[in-house]
């Protein structure tokens, strides 16, 4: 076997090359617009405009309208079963639709209320139907971060509910910790103050 050896030629052409091969790419780089931050903001409306946001809220916040009562009604199932008393949680809820659609507020806790008398309401097919009227909330959601993401999803109708379902229970839980912790905060408030 051949032995290599490498014998540096100290030549001035040679360390002007390797210096220029050096500092061209910051040169390069400071001449390219995408160390600006006009660059980030353009490339921010291209996949803004690409993406259709516009509609993806428009969708989104058509199927969240629908889905509304329905979650009002879980949410208020679930305040009145684990934690409070029916009035209490009738009490609770109404303060956080307010927050949440001022406007409407009104009109959902007339209906979260009517519908709340209802013994047939609260059994296992009422909440099942409860359910899946909240799933085109979860499947517009879910579209929504596929479009984004450019991701291609085709599973059967039965893997789809399924899904949504898991999602929507996600949220509620998610939304009945946040709301929990809100009570727990204020009760906690009140003790303190007193």
């Amino acid at each position: 076997m051949k032995k290599i050896t490498f014998s540096p030629k100290h030549n001035l052409a040679l360390r002007d090359n390797l210096r220029k091969a050096i500092s061209m790419p910051s040169e390069v780089y400071a001449n390219q617009r995408y160390n600006t931050p006009l660059f980030v903001f353009h490339e921010m409306f291209k996949a803004f405009q690409r993406h259709n946001a516009l509609g993806l809220s428009a969708s989104l916040s058509f199927y969240a309208m629908f889905a509304l009562i329905p979650l009002v009604l879980l949410m208020f199932f679930l305040f009145s079963q684990l934690i409070f008393s029916s009035d209490y949680a009738i009490v609770k809820l109404a303060i956080i639709t307010s927050n949440l659609v001022p406007q409407l507020s009104n009109s959902i806790m007339t209906e979260v209320y009517s519908t709340a008398r209802h013994q047939a309401a609260w059994g296992a097919l009422g909440l099942f139907v409860l359910l899946w009227t909240v799933t085109p909330l979860a499947g517009a959601m879910r579209a929504a971060f596929y479009s984004i993401a450019s991701l291609v999803e085709a599973p059967s109708f039965i893997k789809r509910k399924v899904k949504d379902m898991f999602a929507i229970i996600g949220m509620l839980l998610l939304f009945f910790l946040f709301t929990f912790a809100g009570l727990m905060l204020e009760k906690v408030i009140v003790f303190l103050g007193a």
